[in-house]
């Protein structure tokens, strides 16, 4: 994506340190699974744990992402397996399906303020004010367009939450003079729906990305591999210019209700394994 015209691009790779940091303080990879911490770990997802490290394993020393690749890498060799070791291993499909869940309440952070008062915004509104600090001190510095390098610039993300998320769209939307422009979010939305960047109204090589590499909280799609929506990755959040609420998607493509093949939707939490099938993600 390098426009070789530019004599440089700032490109920000945020990992599980960056939220952590945050006004949030979400949680890094190892420490992940905490008894103690806000999300209920339920009695199916600590005896799955445990089929893997062992009864004598304490869940607060296990890395969530260590969990995924492994649950991904087994699932993969289910498929080639004796009947023994595909009886053994049946509990792969539901621990993934709790993990899911799991990461969706671990990492929940509160919505920022979407409207102004009194004052009904035909688009998502969000106060730049209450999303992160840091995050919004990080990105006015390198993606903003009133600086030199800004515009170009990128930022690249392995985590599921929305920290990032809420910033860039404050920003962008209410901050940066970015009118007409499509926004880092809106050629997410593009590479998300599969449509050609070159629908944009804007040479989108002209400006930055934003790319989140293994999935979001707000990201689901149908598993259903004979679905016609099978390659769609719709977003929870992000899909609809008049709001934040899922009822303003289309009716099926709501994330809590099955998809219109009968399958229930996933999350789209893709596994941090070099070998992954990219067959299995839309």
């Amino acid at each position: 994506m390098a426009n070789m015209d530019q004599p440089y691009r700032t490109v920000l790779m945020l990992g599980a340190g960056a939220s952590a940091g945050s006004m949030y303080r979400l949680p890094v990879m190892y420490g992940f699974f905490d008894p103690d911490g806000p999300a209920d770990i339920s009695d199916s997802l600590l005896r799955g744990l445990r089929l893997i490290y062992g009864d004598s394993s304490d869940v607060r020393d296990i890395n969530v992402e260590e969990v995924l690749a492994y649950l991904d890498m087994t699932a993969r060799a289910r498929m080639y397996a004796d009947p023994r070791t595909v009886r053994e291993t049946d509990y792969v499909e539901p621990l993934r399906l709790e993990i899911e869940r799991y990461i969706q309440k671990r990492l929940e952070v509160p919505m920022p303020a979407l409207e102004i008062p009194g004052f009904r915004r035909r688009d998502m509104y969000i106060t730049p004010e209450n999303t992160d600090p840091s995050h919004r001190a990080l990105l006015n510095r390198y993606l903003s367009p009133t600086t030199e390098q800004g515009s170009p610039s990128t930022v690249m993300t392995t985590n599921y939450d929305l920290v990032v998320d809420w910033t860039l769209r404050a920003l962008e939307k209410e901050v940066w003079p970015t009118a007409g422009v499509p926004t880092r979010l809106d050629k997410l939305s593009y590479l998300r729906g599969r449509r050609a960047a070159a629908d944009l109204s804007r040479d989108p090589m002209i400006d930055g990305w934003y790319l989140k590499l293994h999935g979001s909280l707000d990201w689901f799609y149908c598993p259903n591999d004979a679905c016609s929506y099978r390659a769609d990755c719709f977003s929870a959040v992000f899909d609809s210019e008049w709001g934040p609420g899922v009822s303003l998607l289309p009716d099926h493509y709501h994330p809590n209700i099955p998809c219109l093949c009968g399958a229930h939707y996933r999350s789209l939490i893709v596994p941090p394994t070099m070998s992954k099938d990219y067959r299995q993600y839309p």
